[in-house]
């Protein structure tokens, strides 16, 4: 299971860069079209145009990927843990449920700081990095959500708003990618102390029950 997850993990890790890097042009690109809506419309749409197809391909790929990454994250800590609050499939429930997810997706991170915390001294660290991140992953992504409905459903076009919705997008690539690190991170740490724990009992000593 550990091969899996690491597998899936390396290959959403290159397609969050593409995605951050791909939001970025995009925001550029629509810094463009406000500064000279002419010079765009003559030279850049095109290239406007192929970066949205390319940015849409890739933010399917990475949506496929972080599904089945983080049910084999939750898979591997249900290993670890016969008590840890979240299942595989209750993630993935938390997370594309709609109106459930409003707060199953914070619950996903704020339970997984949980266990860190609760786990072991040296992972305390990785725990608190996490939930000190959650919050600015969590309302960009809202945000970001939010303005791309309201783009998307406005019969008027506006810059302004363009600006902000391109300008999020490039927020929340930063906060997938940051969420990403974190949580990975946090995992290693478990295993580490799994190991350490596993050096123990072959020593003689009693490994003490995760909760």
């Amino acid at each position: 299971m550990q091969d899996r997850a690491d597998s899936w993990g390396k290959y959403l890790f290159v397609f969050l860069i593409v995605g951050l890097a791909s939001s970025t042009v995009s925001f550029l690109l629509s810094l463009v079209e406000a500064w000279d809506e002419e010079f765009y419309l003559d030279f850049i749409l095109r290239i406007d145009i192929l970066v949205g197809v390319f940015t849409m391909i890739s933010a399917v790929i990475t949506t496929i990927l972080f599904l089945g990454w983080i049910f084999l994250v939750h898979k591997e800590y249900n290993e670890i843990s016969a008590n840890y609050p979240i299942t595989p499939g209750g993630a993935l429930c938390r997370i594309l449920i709609p109106f459930y997810n409003i707060f199953g997706l914070w619950t996903v991170y704020s339970n997984m700081s949980r266990f860190l915390i609760q786990l072991d001294a040296s992972t305390v660290r990785h725990a608190v990095r996490l939930r000190t991140f959650i919050p600015f992953y969590y309302f960009s992504h809202m945000i970001y959500s939010f303005l791309n409905r309201k783009l998307l459903m406005d019969e008027e076009y506006s810059i302004s708003l363009l600006l902000w919705t391109t300008g999020f997008e490039v927020l929340v690539s930063l906060f997938y990618l940051v969420m990403f690190v974190a949580v990975t991170s946090g995992l290693k740490a478990v295993r580490e102390y799994q190991q350490q724990q596993r050096a123990l009992v072959e020593e003689g000593e009693a490994i003490p029950e995760v909760t």
